[in-house]
């Protein structure tokens, strides 16, 4: 399993986490206790982002 430090840019709280990418390629968000100004601080944004980012019926192109 290979674990990467990484910033959540889904709002402007950037929340510092580690992801998990197990040898399937499937990621996972955790929180970094190792952070210095939030150890272990997630919010939903960034436990939903998986979600909100693959979900099917995103809107990936303007409307107009």
């Amino acid at each position: 399993m290979d674990t990467k430090h990484v910033i959540c840019a889904t709002c402007d709280m950037a929340c510092q986490l580690k992801a998990e990418i197990d040898a399937e390629g499937s990621i996972k968000f955790l929180p970094n206790n190792d952070n210095p100004i939030s150890p272990g601080a997630i919010c939903r944004k960034a436990t939903s982002a998986l979600e909100i980012f693959d979900h099917p019926d995103r809107i990936l192109h303007p409307q107009k």
